[in-house]
């Protein structure tokens, strides 16, 4: 679900090189891979970058269906195969 552009400007797509050098995170991806935005994990669709709130939350890790997770270092084994750790 888009952000509603009433109250969300959107930045347009971007690639994962950009941000990174925002948030300061490490690459575990393809540079060029390209999101169109920000979704909570269990929302969270290919195209999109989601994080992990609270670790109690971890659990739901391996089914989220994000393309990148904001995670700490100690949860990013539980990510699904393809998406990006950040």
């Amino acid at each position: 679900m888009p952000a509603d552009p009433r109250f969300h400007s959107s930045a347009g797509p971007q690639r994962l090189e950009a941000l990174l050098l925002a948030c300061g995170g490490r690459r575990d991806g393809p540079a060029g891979q390209l999101f169109e935005g920000v979704a909570a994990l269990g929302d969270a669709g290919a195209m999109q970058v989601s994080f992990l709130e609270k670790a109690r939350l971890a659990g739901a890790l391996p089914l989220c269906r994000a393309g990148a997770v904001v995670v700490r270092a100690d949860a990013v084994a539980l990510l699904p195969a393809g998406c990006i750790a950040i």
